[in-house]
């Protein structure tokens, strides 16, 4: 049979591929080794330039009365989903919300956060969700910040939400009424007339969107802003950062094309399940939208906790978002009598899962009848956790997987700024579709997270560590420091030292980890006071209180801790431990202590080595 021009052109581009790697140089960027035995097409995607909804809509063209989210004892079809971001995408027209309008939700992992999702890409509107347990101040400077004309909270008062709006410019505010996330009673036909007011009831979307009578485009471009979203940088401030939706497609396909996905089948569709909260990249992009565009339905596990977790897991997940805090969380209050025959991966994001605690997971789910697939996880929130894959490829716990196919990765030494050979450590530095817009108003802050190489900007990862000649990544450290809580949330411990070292009685502050049997860690604090202060307890609680207080950081922002992350504990120190050659604290030795503490503390018998 005669080839096509476009299947010669593409045969000669195979070919001069293949003798261009005949030579390896040693050098991970120019012999891409990792892409050896690919396809074409898995090398250089196709990403199309339309919103993420209307990607979804073609995706699910085979079976659109197919499951798309399951929350609790709420299912939503695909074309319930479709159907109902579309009313909601008109009541947002009818309060004059605009393409590019930034709209806050603040609630859990609800199906009606996922549909407000929807009707905002619909319509071109930006969606970013916040941290449901910020302070007031932290949240009123957020709403101001992003300039909200809409915020859509859960089961907050009229009171509450009339002192939001006296101290910000939002002008209308929807509430999500206790339990009605159970329902999806908001699309519900109704003879009932409605007033105008600033304060909505969420369950009245449609008819205000029954008001609005004009037609708007619903197809949008690959390049409009998306979402906004959260993560920690290496001095571990919060840091918000724009996607497009070109950067979440791409994303999905690179990893489909990574961990070679079966094609959506219909019947066998799989419960696919994130735990994570919105806020994050991996809790809302990796975990719901690439399981959704994977033709997958998602498995909402809104405030996965001990109280609950064993209720989500009777929901036969097939697949679970999770990390190893939450893993633990799992194997601690599992019903010993549950299996879990359905499920087949675990994937743990958020944090390195250690090898050893990835073949005991697989030994615990084989105890409750599941053959499970551990993925190690990791991908900085700048490039939507999409950097490494560990699905359907060779086991190989102590990595985190194989770099994906698509973007473009060099190694680098950043003292001599050149590349290193397989092997070597280094900073691991990418370039891709998926990589973020750049940070919310703050293009300084995008500029010194690239780095320029052989005349391409690339995103610096903070990832240290080296990689083998198959592009498998060995995760050395990594340049901030974090841990979570046994609720899912995330603690920096940057930031947290950051605001305990200015109150004014300490002159300099270490944060670790400590374990605590309820929420698996807590906020340890190493403080050195200043000089004149002597410590007490009484200084101690001041410090605990003062932590409280918001203030204003650099970029003009208020800051304020969360409860969880207020430190339980504080030592008092004289100096704070450094490494050798006084550059840096020794986190680690102070973490060690830490643990010493806890096992004094609770008669844990501490073993000699």
């Amino acid at each position: 049979m005669e080839l096509t021009e476009k299947d010669q052109l593409m045969a000669y581009r195979e070919k001069l591929e293949t003798l261009h790697n005949i030579k390896k140089t040693g050098y991970p960027s120019i012999d891409k080794t990792h892409l050896e035995g690919t396809k074409f097409f898995e090398r250089h995607p196709i990403i199309p330039n339309v919103s993420i909804v209307d990607a979804m809509d073609f995706i699910w063209l085979p079976d659109m009365n197919a499951n798309a989210i399951t929350c609790g004892d709420l299912t939503a079809s695909r074309n319930d989903f479709k159907t109902d971001r579309k009313i909601i995408a008109k009541a947002f027209k009818e309060l004059s919300v605009k393409k590019g309008d930034i709209i806050c939700v603040s609630m859990s992992n609800f199906y009606q956060a996922v549909a407000v999702f929807g009707a905002a890409n619909e319509i071109g509107a930006v969606v970013t969700f916040l941290n449901p347990y910020a302070q007031d101040e932290e949240l009123i400077a957020q709403l101001n910040n992003y300039e909200s004309p809409v915020f859509i909270n859960y089961g907050k008062t009229r009171e509450y939400n009339e002192n939001i709006k006296k101290k910000t410019n939002v002008k209308q505010i929807i509430t999500l009424g206790k339990n009605q996330e159970k329902t999806r009673e908001f699309n519900a036909k109704s003879d009932s007339l409605i007033g105008y007011s600033d304060y909505i009831d969420f369950k009245d979307l449609k008819l205000i969107g029954d008001y609005y009578k004009k037609i708007y485009n619903s197809h949008q471009s690959g390049n409009d802003t998306a979402l906004i979203l959260f993560t920690s940088g290496s001095t571990g401030n919060p840091k918000d950062m724009e996607f497009t939706n070109k950067n979440v497609l791409s994303a999905g396909i690179y990893y489909k094309n990574s961990a070679h996905l079966e094609k959506y089948k219909g019947i066998d569709n799989k419960r696919w399940m994130g735990v994570v909260p919105f806020m994050y990249p991996y809790g809302f992009v990796a975990s719901v939208l690439s399981t959704l565009l994977a033709g997958r339905e998602a498995l909402l596990a809104p405030n996965a906790g001990p109280d609950n977790i064993n209720d989500y897991l009777r929901q036969n997940p097939g697949l679970i978002f999770g990390s190893p805090a939450f893993l633990e969380v799992l194997k601690r209050n599992i019903d010993p009598e549950l299996q879990l025959p359905s499920l087949h991966t675990f994937v743990s994001g958020g944090d390195f899962l250690s090898a050893q605690s990835s073949r005991d997971a697989i030994d615990f789910f084989a105890d409750h009848g599941a053959k499970v697939a551990m993925a190690n996880g990791s991908g900085n929130g700048e490039l939507l956790g999409c950097c490494t894959n560990s699905m359907n490829v060779e086991y190989r716990p102590e990595t985190v997987g194989k770099l994906v196919n698509g973007p473009e990765f060099v190694v680098i030494d950043e003292k001599t700024g050149k590349e290193v050979k397989y092997g070597e450590n280094g900073v691991l530095c990418v370039r891709g579709k998926n990589l973020f817009k750049g940070y919310f108003k703050k293009p300084e802050l995008t500029k010194d997270a690239m780095i320029e190489f052989n005349g391409k900007e690339y995103y610096k990862t903070g990832n240290y560590g080296n990689l083998s000649e198959d592009g498998y990544f060995t995760l050395i450290g990594r340049s901030s420091r974090f841990f979570i809580i046994n609720t899912l949330n995330k603690v920096y411990c940057e930031l947290v030292q950051n605001i305990i070292s200015k109150i004014d009685v300490v002159d300099s502050c270490a944060i670790v980890p400590k374990p605590n049997k309820e929420q698996l860690f807590e906020s340890k604090a190493y403080i050195v006071l200043k000089p004149g202060i002597e410590p007490s307890k009484e200084i101690e609680e001041y410090i605990k209180q003062k932590a409280f207080e918001p203030y204003i950081d650099s970029y003009g922002n208020s800051v304020s801790l969360k409860p969880y992350e207020v430190p339980y504990s504080i030592t008092f120190l004289d100096t704070l431990p450094r490494t050798e050659g006084a550059e840096k604290i020794d986190y680690e030795s102070l973490k060690l202590d830490a643990e010493e503490e806890y096992k004094k503390e609770n008669n844990i018998k501490i073993l000699k080595k």
